[in-house]
Order: structure tokens, then sequence, then C-alpha cells
């Protein structure tokens, strides 16, 4: 999915052109998808605000440890209470935004995700969004897709998620 990735970031960056604008990173992660993001321009830095917003607090320390050299602002939202000033432009004279949703929309579904964007977007603001389905019902390529979300990794991300939530840790296998 890198090459998608970078297809995708290299269209962004030309879209946004040389105009400054703030960059949205919803479901952040551990930063690495936003870092190549800003690695794909490596030459232009971004011109506004860098926002980050996660579940989990340690992916979003990570993250904002991958960024640090743009002063993030992080945050620890759900979608359901992502507070309003994580949306507003931090310029009111340029409030061109570039939301990032990489990889939310198979976690949130369409029904979810999509009626709460468009209620938070502006109309000088971008969308980068990612699916990230199977192309195919072929068992091999569902087994392509089901490996990226059942290994050791992805699974310490459901236990600390468990765990943040307040679960006892011997009340959920993963």
């Amino acid at each position: 999915y890198q090459g998608v990735y970078d297809r995708a970031y290299a269209a962004a960056w030309r879209c946004m052109d040389r105009r400054a604008f703030d960059y949205l990173a919803l479901g952040c992660g551990d930063g690495y998808k936003d870092a190549s993001f800003f690695n794909h321009q490596a030459a232009r830095a971004l011109n506004g605000y860098l926002g980050l917003a996660e579940i989990s607090p340690s992916l979003l320390i990570e993250a904002s440890q991958k960024l640090a050299s743009f002063q993030p602002e992080a945050w620890v939202v759900d979608l359901a209470s992502a507070p309003e000033a994580f949306f507003r432009p931090s310029n009111p004279d340029n409030p061109r935004r570039l939301i990032s949703c990489m990889g939310m929309l198979p976690t949130l579904g369409y029904q979810v995700l999509l009626p709460y964007l468009s209620r938070q977007m502006g109309p000088e603001d971008w969308l980068l969004v990612s699916a990230n389905l199977t192309p195919s019902k072929d068992p091999e390529s569902c087994q392509a897709i089901l490996t990226q979300y059942d290994n050791d990794l992805a699974m310490e991300w459901y236990r600390g998620f468990l765990l943040e939530l307040g679960l006892p840790r011997d009340s959920f296998a993963c």
C-alpha cells in the first residue's frame, strides 16, 4: 500500500500548490503515514498548523515524536467528542485545510465517517482518505488484507485499546 499512499500524497501536494494550509490527521496512529506525507515533499515545510488526533494516547505520543519538527498539537479524542477547536482553521484569512483520514474508513464505516467529515469540512478544505479494502472476493486477496489486521503489532494495538477503555487485562483475548 505504500505505493498507493505515495501517489495519493503526490496528488495532495499538487492540489495544495504553494499556498499555506493546515494539516489535520484524524486517526494518526503512530504518525508513520503522516510523516511519509511530509517526507514526500522534504524541501517544502508545512506553512500552517499540524493537528494530530488519535484515540490511543500511546500512539499519539509516538506520532507527536515522529512529527516533532512541525510542533504538532495533539488531541486524544474519538470522533464523537472531537472538540470544535481541533477543526477551526489556525488562520481565518487562510482557512485551507488538508484533512487526512488514511485507514479510518474501514474502521468506522462510511455511514459514520463521511457524515461526520461533511459537518466539519469547509469550502476550502481537501480530504485525503483511504479505504484499504480488498480488491476482490478472491480468498488470496482477502488473506492479503487480513494479514494487515491479524498480526502481532495489530494485536498489541487492540490490547492497548481495550486496556485504555478500562477493561481488566484478564477479561479479553486477542
